[in-house]
């Protein structure tokens, strides 16, 4: 482990701080606190497209693999889409700009984005936030950690999200619509200090 400005790489880091001060409660609203970093959806929020320095991946089958490697809490996702629903209750996000073969192996091209969530630790401590937006959108996050016993500790971290369809076909008519969300998204973390 080394500090940041002796790293020979290009990288952002934005502490939980940060995070909660500038309102990021979505992948898209972490492109404006990081240079070089792009983030398009599809009109359904299912296709992630993640591009650092120009650099991406259009290709989203089963049998190839993003340019811009995704971690959570140090395990690689393969399909970005993940990082949909996974922005809750985080530590620290990271984006390393260029090649990081070496230290995160293939798949990072472009470089690499990684999220760490907050760890379960013996002190009581929890949050809820609800809130409510345009064509109906909902969500509701909350998290609770706390010692178990004296070696035991435990966290609980949810958020719930869901929007209405915003987007009209007119090809084919009313009720035909889409744009529509419904997630629901869980992480529970143990922590055991023998």
């Amino acid at each position: 482990e080394t500090e940041l400005n002796k790293t020979a790489i290009a990288v952002t880091a934005v502490d939980q701080e940060t995070l909660t001060r500038e309102g990021v409660k979505d992948i898209r609203d972490v492109g404006s606190l990081v240079p070089n970093l792009d983030i398009a959806f599809s009109p359904s929020d299912t296709g992630v497209q993640l591009t650092i320095r120009g650099i991406n991946s259009n290709n989203f089958t089963e049998i190839s693999d993003p340019s811009v490697a995704f971690h959570v809490d140090g395990v690689y996702s393969p399909r970005p889409q993940g990082a949909v629903a996974l922005m809750y209750d985080l530590e620290r996000l990271e984006v390393s700009r260029g090649p990081q073969g070496t230290l995160f192996g293939r798949n990072t091209t472009a470089g690499i984005v990684k999220f760490d969530s907050v760890r379960p630790d013996s002190e009581n401590s929890g949050y809820a936030t609800l809130t409510y937006g345009s064509h109906g959108t909902t969500t509701a996050e909350a998290a609770f950690g706390g010692g178990l016993s004296d070696t035991v500790s435990a966290r609980l971290s949810l958020k719930y999200q869901t929007r209405d369809n915003y987007i009209n076909n007119t090809a084919n008519g009313p009720g035909d619509d889409y744009g529509d969300m419904d997630e629901f998204a869980f992480r529970l973390q143990f922590l055991f200090e023998p």
